[in-house]
């Protein structure tokens, strides 16, 4: 049997916007990979995710959303966004 194989989240890193995956190893332990840098963290998609990327407590807070409106200059499916308010 293989490896296990990453699956791709709807979360970007917060690093570089590249796209996160996602895996689940035989010992139930997850580990998340960006597949444009490779940062890499264990744990789900969130650790290393831009909806985290600021601080506690900062005004702003980030999420990641598919893209309303995909086109030739920005074409990625998810993006960051700035997060509505409570």
């Amino acid at each position: 049997m293989g490896a296990p194989l990453f699956r791709v989240t709807d979360h970007v890193c917060k690093a570089c916007f590249g796209r996160i995956l996602e895996r689940e190893l035989p010992d139930g332990t997850v580990v998340s990979r960006c597949a444009d840098c490779e940062a890499r963290a264990d744990g789900p998609a969130s650790a290393i995710c831009a909806c985290g990327a600021l601080p506690k407590g900062f005004r702003t807070r980030l999420v990641c959303i598919k893209n309303p409106r995909p086109r030739e200059e920005a074409p990625s499916e998810i993006v960051v966004a700035e997060a509505a308010a409570p």
